[in-house]
């Protein structure tokens, strides 16, 4: 697994409201543990030289052959959170976690109460 984020950091404009960070780029990507090939990677970079601005999931090279499609595809997504791409690695991809307490750790992360 590759995790990647670009943000940016701003004083907020009143005396008393500290700090913004704002993501403004991710790339999370899912590898397999014995070859290091892709399996997918979720992308959204909305500034640089790519044509493809909007979030979207690349299909790794795996799963393009297991549907016959050569080239590099641009599904498109909702926007991803760091947080459901590490869930869905240990829920669907049976990635194990490092600590017994993953779950409240990302459910803190997500703000949005219990994950699945």
């Amino acid at each position: 697994m590759i995790l990647g984020q670009r943000y940016r950091i701003s004083v907020g404009p009143g005396p008393d409201e500290g700090w913004n960070i704002d993501i403004v780029a991710y790339s999370y990507e899912l590898l397999d543990h014995d070859s290091g090939l892709e399996i997918l990677a979720y992308h959204w970079h909305p500034e640089g030289p790519s044509a493809v601005n909007r979030p979207h999931l690349h299909p790794g090279p795996a799963l393009r052959a297991a549907i016959g499609v050569s080239r590099a595809m641009h599904l498109p997504t909702g926007h991803v959170a760091i947080q459901d791409f590490v869930l869905m690695t240990i829920d669907d991809f049976e990635a194990r976690p490092l600590r017994p307490d993953w779950r409240e750790i990302l459910e803190a992360a997500s703000g949005a109460g219990p994950l699945r």
